[in-house]
């Protein structure tokens, strides 16, 4: 029987964790529910050697909210591992989930779509606890760069003659 089904809904692939059921922790705010991941491959990124062994776990939470009132988090428990030639640590990746991302795909579309409300970028942020400074890189990549056209550009500026001491218009037109 395959337990990872609320990572499949999530659009996280299922092989990279243990097939383990998932039981729901209940928080003040919402759920967390627990992953495992599993090493498939021992080969260092770095040197390419397979002499690896686990160096140890990390813990990360991914924001993955459904709606506005209950909060949901996924805690996925990363095996870090250490190459036995060079030295260096590295974890797996998961597909689905970029390395830096904390929230998920979902979460992902349910701020695209406050974008379309009337509704501030520090009000998205609360909503789903995040930095006003994310939601804003979130903004900037789903909208489209517009290039800039070139208005006509009409300035008034005032002209003022010290001999009769009277002020007379100049416009300007820039392109």
């Amino acid at each position: 029987m395959n337990f990872n089904t609320l990572l499949l809904r999530l659009g996280i692939d299922e092989d990279s964790f243990e097939n383990k059921a998932i039981e729901p922790i209940k928080v003040e705010e919402g759920f967390i529910y627990e992953a495992y991941q599993k090493v498939t491959s021992r080969i260092c990124p770095f040197c390419g050697s397979n002499h690896t062994h686990i160096h140890q776990h990390d813990i990360v939470e991914i924001n993955c909210s459904s709606n506005d009132y209950i909060r949901d988090i996924l805690r996925i428990y990363k095996v870090r591992l250490k190459c036995l030639d060079c030295h260096k640590t590295f974890t797996l990746p998961i597909k689905g989930l970029e390395s830096s991302d904390r929230i998920s795909y979902q979460t992902k579309l349910m701020i695209q779509h406050d974008f379309f409300k009337v509704i501030i970028f520090k009000e998205i942020g609360k909503k789903y606890d995040l930095s006003t400074a994310r939601i804003i890189h979130l903004f900037d990549e789903f909208v489209p760069v517009v290039p800039k056209k070139n208005y006509l550009t009409l300035y008034a500026l005032m002209k003022l003659n010290l001999q009769t001491k009277k002020c007379t218009k100049i416009l300007c037109y820039t392109l």
